[in-house]
């Protein structure tokens, strides 16, 4: 099985960890980078990881699939 949730990737680059979430999970093709406190729609999406990141471009929330 592949991860789906990165909770090491917190405070890390943005850009690094985005690196990691597509070698952890082949399935994901879609990693979007979210400037923290913006909204995003609610759908679920197997491939897609939202990336929430703060001033310093370090990553905020535990990325997810979906």
């Amino acid at each position: 099985t592949f991860n789906t949730e990165w909770p090491n990737l917190v405070g890390m680059a943005a850009e690094q960890a985005k690196s990691i979430i597509l070698r952890d999970n082949p399935l994901v093709n879609d990693v979007r980078f979210i400037p923290e406190g913006s909204a995003v729609i609610h759908d679920f999406c197997c491939n897609r990881v939202w990336l929430f990141f703060d001033e310093n471009k370090r990553v905020v929330h535990v990325p997810k699939v979906g």
